[in-house]
């Protein structure tokens, strides 16, 4: 249980991924270890817009304010 409320670590993820199967009982507890580790490297993600897209979203958040 600590290994999935620790930070993210692809160490970790590698550990849990290899104990997965060993035993039906803990393979429950494992993937909710998994996905916990998961959810906190997607909470790392940085998210790069290209600077079209930005512009294109600039213009549409305007035009929508001006029309309301």
């Amino acid at each position: 249980m600590a290994l999935g409320n620790g930070p993210w670590t692809a160490e970790i993820v590698e550990l849990l991924a290899k104990r997965l199967g060993e035993n039906s009982l803990l393979d429950k507890y494992i993937e909710w270890m998994l996905r916990q580790q998961n959810d906190k490297r997607l909470a790392l993600a940085v998210e790069v817009q290209p600077v079209q897209q930005k512009r294109l979203v600039r213009a549409v958040e305007k035009g929508l304010l001006r029309n309301t």
